[in-house]
């Protein structure tokens, strides 16, 4: 047998060792990963569980139920309709964008039988939230809280939520400038505004937006029609909920 064939029969079997060595060491710790996906899975399956507890039941919770409307609300409807709803909104969060437009659904349907209570939620993870939220109370004290809730989300598609563009802003809406301006960098309402949030999660609201009808928690930008979310668990949309409200 010549030098060359041994060489080559030499590699094939350090070649088909090697390949045993991977196969084996790839074997268990395929186990061990599905074991440890399976934990995760289970505990993933454990929170949902909690959260539709949450969701279905919130005074059972401990938590203390929403306070009523009040005149320190931002209002939108008619203060006689016998529907209330109360939203946490952030106005740097791109899903309190979407959900404005689902809120003008309701506006439009429902008219005089709605209303609407606007309260601060800004989120930590938002850098704008804060300075956001002091722009439409300090346009609020003009009376022009919805128009500038409007400019902000406009803003926010374009990142152009900041002081520069909360002033134009005011200018376009007719608001007195000196009187914005003043109020927005003495920074007049942040102390107000944290306090809601801190308010808020007494009443288990963790993100935004979230909304109440009633005493019932709606967390996220519920939909208008009936859906169902990733799990498949079905839901009432706002327009089935208000229906059921009105009976």
């Amino acid at each position: 047998m010549s030098k060359f064939v041994k060489f080559i029969i030499w590699f094939v079997v350090i070649v088909l060792a090697l390949l045993g060595i991977i196969y084996f060491s790839y074997s268990q710790n395929r186990q061990f990963f599905n074991s440890d996906n399976e934990s995760l899975q289970a505990q993933a399956d454990q929170l949902l569980t909690d959260n539709r507890a949450l969701l279905d039941n919130p005074l059972d919770q401990g938590l203390e139920p929403v306070e009523p409307i009040n005149s320190a609300d931002h209002l939108w409807g008619d203060a006689q309709a016998p529907v209330h709803l109360i939203v946490y909104v952030d106005f740097d969060c791109p899903f309190c964008a979407e959900y404005q437009q689902t809120l003008q659904q309701v506006q439009e349907k429902y008219q005089d039988k709605v209303i609407i209570a606007f309260r601060n939620y800004p989120l930590a993870s938002h850098q704008q939230a804060i300075p956001a939220a002091l722009a439409a109370e300090c346009a609020s004290d003009q009376g022009k809280f919805l128009e500038m809730a409007e400019k902000l989300y406009a803003n926010q598609k374009e990142s152009k939520n900041e002081t520069a563009e909360f002033i134009k802003d005011a200018e376009e809406l007719g608001l007195d400038k000196e009187e914005f301006k003043k109020c927005l960098l003495e920074e007049r309402y942040k102390e107000e505004i944290i306090a809601n949030k801190a308010e808020a999660e007494k009443y288990g609201v963790t993100g935004t937006p979230t909304t109440f009808l009633g005493q019932q928690l709606l967390p996220g930008a519920y939909q208008f029609n009936d859906f169902e979310d990733q799990t498949g668990r079905k839901y009432d949309g706002l327009k089935t909920l208000i229906d059921k409200a009105l009976q």
